[in-house]
C-alpha cells in the first residue's frame, strides 16, 4: 500500500475526512481522501495537473493588473474586440462558456471586480457599469462624481469603490440598485521618531467588502522619508531603523442604512508601524485572500523614489508579508524566508524573486518577471520556531515559448484554492498589443476546458511521460525541474 492510500484509509476510517468532498465528487470517501492528499501535494509542489492559455488583444495596458479578475471557476479579463474599444469577457474556466460585456461607447476599461453575482468594471471617465447576472439585459450604467477610481472591489451582491478624493467610498448593491455616498474621516498616525514628533495623514487606497457579515474594510497607507527612532520600533533581526511606514485599518458597518453626508463611524480601527529598506518606497495596491477562512495577504510594491521606478529591494518579495485575519480585524507583520534554490541553466537566479509574489494557506508562489516560470516553496514545521518562518524551495514550473518573439511582462496574478492565473503583455515593439492569461489548475476534477495535460501525474494507472522533456503543445514547452528531494516515484531525473 502506498503513503497515499494509507493516509487515506487512516483519515477515512478516522472520520477526519470532510464529506462535502465525496459528495462534490460522486465518488466514495476514502477516495474523496485520496483525491485531497493529490490535491493538496498538487499545490505544495507546484505541479498542476492542467494548464492552459488564452490570447488576446489591448490596444494599451489600461491599468495592467486591475483588469483581470478570478472568481471560483469564472475569469474575467478587459479586451480590444475587433472593432475597437474595449469589452469584458467573463469565462468559465471549466465548461468553457463565455459572455461579453462592455459600456455605451466601447470605452477604455480601467478597473473590473467580479463576483458569482455580478460583474463591475470602471472607464476613465468616471462611469461604473454593473451587470447582474441574475437579470437579462446591458449593465447598469452610473456616473461617478469623480473620473479616477482609485480602487474597485466586490463581494457576493455589492459593490464598493474608492475615488480621488480618498474621503468616501461609493456602495452599490443588487438590492437597492442605487449608488450610495458614504463619507469617513481619515487616519492619522501620530508618535515620536529620531526627527521629532509627527502627526501624518493616511490616505485610503484599498477596501474589502463582505456582504455577508455587512462590513466594509478600509486601508490607508503613508510613505514616510524620514528615519525613524531604533527604539521606537526594533527589529527583531537587528536591521537599523531606515524608512518608516504606517497602514491603517478602520471597519464600518453597512448592514442598515447610512447617511451620506454623515461621516461613516468606525466599528474598530488600528494602524500597524513597521521599518524597511532605505530605498524602498512602500505603495500598498490591493488585497490577496490566502485560505478560505478569511486571511487575507497585502500585495505591497516597492520602488526606490516617490516616482514608482522599480525597486531591486527583496524584503517584500522574499523575506516580509503583512498579514489580515478578517475575523479578529487584526493586521500582522509576518518573516518568512524563501530560499535561492540551486537553480537550472535555464533560469537565472536574481530573477526567482523579480516578479509577483502570491500566497496560499502555507506555501509561496513566485511568478516571474516575463510570466513565463514559476518557483514554488512552502512552509517547514508549524512555522513557530524563531521570528522567521522557515521556508522550503519545492520546485520551478516553466512555460515559455519555443520561439520566442521578444519579452513579456507579467501583469497580474491571482490564485484560489483549484487555479493560479497569470495575466501578461507582450514587450515587444514590433508585436504590440498582444497579451494572454495563463491558468495552470491544481485540481483533477476541475477539468480545465481547452487545458492539456501536464503529465506530472499518474492518470488512469498509466504511467507519465518524464516531464523533463514534456512538450504540450506546437507554441508551448512546459518543464519541471523539482527539488531533489521531493521527487515523486514516477518521475525521471536527468
Amino acid at each position: 500500500m502506498s503513503t497515499a492510500d494509507f493516509l487515506a484509509t487512516m483519515l477515512s476510517k478516522s472520520g477526519r475526512m470532510a464529506l462535502m468532498s465525496a459528495q462534490k465528487l460522486n465518488i466514495s470517501n476514502e477516495e474523496a481522501v485520496r483525491h485531497a492528499i493529490r490535491h493538496m501535494q498538487a499545490q505544495r509542489l507546484g505541479r498542476p495537473f492542467y494548464y492552459g492559455e488564452t490570447r488576446y488583444e489591448v490596444t494599451q495596458p489600461s491599468s495592467r493588473r486591475n483588469c483581470v479578475a478570478l472568481h471560483e471557476n469564472n475569469l474575467a479579463y478587459v479586451r480590444t474586440p475587433v472593432g475597437g474599444g474595449h469589452e469584458v469577457a467573463v469565462r468559465d474556466l471549466v465548461t468553457g462558456d463565455e459572455r461579453t460585456y462592455c459600456g455605451e461607447a466601447r470605452e477604455n476599461i480601467k478597473r473590473i471586480a467580479l463576483t458569482g453575482r455580478l460583474l463591475a468594471f470602471a472607464n476613465e471617465e468616471g462611469t461604473l457599469y454593473v451587470a447582474d447576472f441574475q437579470e437579462p439585459g446591458p449593465p447598469i450604467r452610473l456616473l461617478m462624481p469623480s473620473a479616477n477610481v482609485m480602487y474597485l472591489t466586490a463581494d457576493g451582491d455589492t459593490v464598493a469603490l474608492i475615488a480621488a478624493a480618498r474621503r468616501a467610498t461609493y456602495l452599490w448593491s443588487c438590492r437597492t440598485k442605487r449608488l450610495h455616498v458614504c463619507p469617513f474621516a481619515t487616519q492619522t498616525a501620530q508618535g515620536q521618531d529620531s526627527a521629532g514628533r509627527y502627526d501624518v495623514p493616511l490616505l485610503s487606497c484599498t477596501l474589502r467588502v463582505d456582504a455577508e457579515t455587512g462590513t466594509l474594510d478600509v486601508f490607508s497607507d503613508y510613505r514616510g522619508n524620514g528615519p525613524l527612532d531604533g527604539s521606537k520600533v526594533a527589529d527583531p533581526d537587528g536591521d537599523p531603523p531606515n524608512m518608516f511606514y504606517c497602514i491603517g485599518h478602520m471597519r464600518f458597518d453597512i448592514s442598515g442604512n447610512y447617511s451620506t453626508t454623515v461621516p461613516l463611524t468606525p466599528i474598530c480601527s488600528s494602524i500597524l508601524e513597521f521599518q524597511t529598506g532605505q530605498k524602498a518606497y512602500i505603495f500598498l495596491t490591493g488585497l490577496q485572500s490566502i485560505d478560505m477562512d478569511g486571511s487575507y495577504r497585502m500585495q505591497i510594491d516597492t520602488y526606490d523614489t516617490p516616482s514608482r521606478r522599480p525597486s531591486t529591494d527583496r524584503e517584500w518579495s522574499q523575506n516580509k508579508s503583512i498579514i489580515f485575519d478578517s475575523k479578529s480585524a487584526e493586521m500582522r507583520l509576518e518573516r518568512h524566508h524563501l530560499p535561492f534554490p540551486a537553480v537550472t541553466p535555464d533560469f537565472k537566479k536574481e530573477f526567482i524573486f523579480s516578479g509577483r509574489l502570491l500566497r496560499w494557506k502555507n506555501g509561496y508562489h513566485s511568478v516571474f518577471s516575463d510570466a513565463e516560470a514559476l518557483t514554488t516553496f512552502s512552509e517547514v514545521g508549524d512555522g513557530t520556531e524563531g521570528p522567521k518562518k522557515q521556508m522550503k524551495y519545492q520546485g520551478t514550473l516553466s512555460l515559455y515559448e519555443r520561439a520566442k518573439p521578444g519579452g513579456r511582462r507579467s501583469l497580474a496574478a491571482f490564485m484560489n484554492d483549484q487555479y493560479l492565473v497569470v495575466s501578461a503583455e507582450n514587450t515587444h515593439t514590433q508585436i504590440p498589443g498582444q497579451a494572454r492569461v495563463l491558468v495552470i489548475c491544481f485540481d483533477e476534477s476541475a477539468k480545465l476546458a481547452g487545458g492539456h495535460l501536464t503529465g506530472f501525474w499518474p492518470s488512469q494507472g498509466k504511467e507519465s511521460r518524464s516531464p523533463l522533456d514534456r512538450t504540450s503543445t506546437e507554441h508551448l514547452v512546459i518543464r519541471y525541474w523539482p527539488a531533489r528531494d521531493h521527487v515523486l516515484p514516477f518521475e525521471q531525473l536527468g
